[in-house]
């Protein structure tokens, strides 16, 4: 299983909160996936990956400003339908156990 980050945010309507991640900062997450996306309105920091089967999930903070090195429980957004697995994915993402690709 692999991941790579997506530009294309059309690619994620329809996804919505579906659980959140363990306490991390925004500076793990960076070492992980690299830099956040810019943020906007009221998103400080997020990410927009797809699966190496296409499902397509979104890491963010949504609605609170909190620190780069400061800890916090991430929103995780998906498509409903594939909620068990993104939410499994990026518990393993995280951990280091699936690999990140380039675009």
């Amino acid at each position: 299983m692999v991941v790579c980050r997506i530009k294309n945010s059309m690619l994620l309507n329809g996804t919505s909160l579906q659980g959140y991640t363990k306490p991390i900062s925004a500076e793990e997450i960076d070492s992980i996936l690299g830099s956040s996306d810019p943020s906007y309105d009221e998103v400080r920091f997020e990410w927009n990956i797809r699966f190496d089967d296409g499902i397509v999930a979104s890491i963010y903070c949504y609605k609170i400003y909190i620190g780069y090195r400061q800890k916090y429980k991430y929103h995780i957004g998906c498509h409903r339908e594939n909620s068990e697995i993104v939410l499994s994915r990026v518990k393993r993402l995280l951990n280091g156990k699936i690999k990140v690709v380039s675009q």
